[in-house]
């Protein structure tokens, strides 16, 4: 009787089966995943190139045909970072990926993967690049075993374009073999030892003469041995005078541990003070180099010229601060984000929070080994959660809070301090 009901002269549809409704649901599913092929395949391209790691790449070229083709277009990959398989990759890997995707690949990452007991030795590394003539940043951090200046004169032959250039903890090269890349702009050699620099800056040697679009610049830490007709004192005062004469301006610039800046440092600030935003000057000494500069008015003079400043590293430069000092920082570069002072001392909390509430972009502080006490930072980091404040204690100040701890009273370390437990 219920199969004949009709409502609105029209039947009740039958009720289907669990067969029928499974033979549905597979229909439906067939369906959406079929809905890819009416998407733009440009589209779907751009949304697996945020996919970064190789080895999630290879699981979505498995999930049906439509996703391998797309996955293994030889314009797929236009960023690729081998740093991760460096214990894995080998010589022939990476000839043949570089070559199967050679007019795609802008940004190469090969960090460590040229480290002492790397696959990949020179031969392999110079015909990897040798196909990648759209190549605009290279990164080849610990890669001792292939940079060199033969590896570095094939790569500005053959990748013209390159802007971004990272040799960090790499040996023995000469900069000028880089002297045919006029579009670098960032290069990184912190650390580096036994890099051969041209003394002679009127010599067409002279790197920052045939490189004058260099705006970031990173030599912390690293080695040089000069050579040429003329000498201005420590490589560093030559490399610093080599920029001045030949960039146009410059945004960033790591001089950590370089000694005997002091004399040309004023100079340098005048010239690119009003585009710089990264500054590092952690370990340079600047208190034992002679300069042209006030010591009283020195930070005012340095942060008075460099009103773009973004990151300053200041650990260690034994030259004292006050509050005046301090809030120098707020009131010269407001748009400061990293401030390192770590070892600094001289300035109160006073000092600190006209830092902090100038200082709107604030993002992290280092008061590490200063005289800045824990209830302080405590205090500082409550006020401005906006900041990340890094603060390790002396053994002085540490021990003052274990005994506040214990109910004791801490003052009574300033005749006995007692091992931190």
């Amino acid at each position: 009787m219920l199969k004949n009901l009709k409502i609105d002269s029209k039947q009740v549809p039958k009720q289907k089966t669990n067969d029928e409704l499974i033979v549905a649901k597979s229909d439906d599913s067939e369906m959406k995943i079929n809905q890819f092929e009416n998407l733009p395949h440009e589209l779907i391209g751009m949304i697996i190139g945020y996919i970064r790691d190789l080895r999630d790449r290879a699981q979505v070229a498995r999930v049906c045909a439509l996703f391998h083709k797309i996955v293994t277009d030889e314009t797929a990959i236009k960023e690729l970072n081998l740093k991760p398989f460096y214990t894995k990759i080998t010589g022939d890997a990476l000839i043949n990926i570089t070559a199967c995707y050679s007019l795609a690949i802008t940004k190469l990452d090969l960090s460590w993967t040229g480290f002492e007991h790397s696959s990949i030795n020179s031969q392999s590394a110079i015909e990897g690049i040798k196909s990648l003539s759209n190549l605009e940043e290279l990164r080849c951090r610990n890669c001792q075993s292939f940079v060199h200046d033969k590896f570095l004169s094939i790569l500005a032959a053959h990748c013209p374009n390159l802007k971004l250039l990272d040799l960090f903890r790499c040996n023995n090269f000469s900069l000028s073999s880089l002297k045919p890349l006029k579009h670098l702009n960032y290069l990184d050699i912190s650390q580096c030892s036994d890099v051969e620099y041209c003394t002679d800056l009127e010599s067409e040697e002279s790197f920052f003469k045939c490189c004058q679009q260099i705006k970031w610049f990173f030599m912390g830490r690293s080695s040089h041995h000069m050579f040429g007709s003329r000498s201005y004192g420590t490589v560093a005062e030559l490399i610093i005078r080599d920029m001045i004469q030949n960039c146009k301006d410059i945004h960033g610039v790591n001089f950590w541990r370089q000694r005997g800046i002091g004399q040309i440092f004023p100079e340098f600030v005048k010239k690119f003070g009003p585009t710089l935003k990264y500054l590092d000057l952690e370990w340079t000494g600047l208190h034992q180099s002679p300069s042209n500069w006030d010591p009283k008015n020195f930070w005012s003079l340095l942060l008075g010229s460099c009103p773009q400043l973004e990151y300053l590293a200041l650990t260690s430069v034994n030259m004292r601060m006050d509050d005046e000092d301090i809030a120098n920082f707020a009131k010269y570069c407001p748009n400061l984000e990293q401030l390192d002072l770590l070892g600094v001392r001289g300035f109160s909390d006073t000092g600190l929070h006209s830092l902090l509430s100038g200082c709107k972009n604030m993002k992290f502080l280092d008061l590490s080994y200063g005289k800045t006490s824990v209830d302080t930072v405590a205090q500082l980091q409550e006020m401005y959660p906006h900041c990340d404040i890094k603060h390790v204690p002396t053994i002085l100040n540490a021990n003052k809070v274990v005994r506040r701890n214990r109910g004791l009273d801490p003052d009574e370390l300033e005749t006995e301090v007692e091992p931190i437990q």
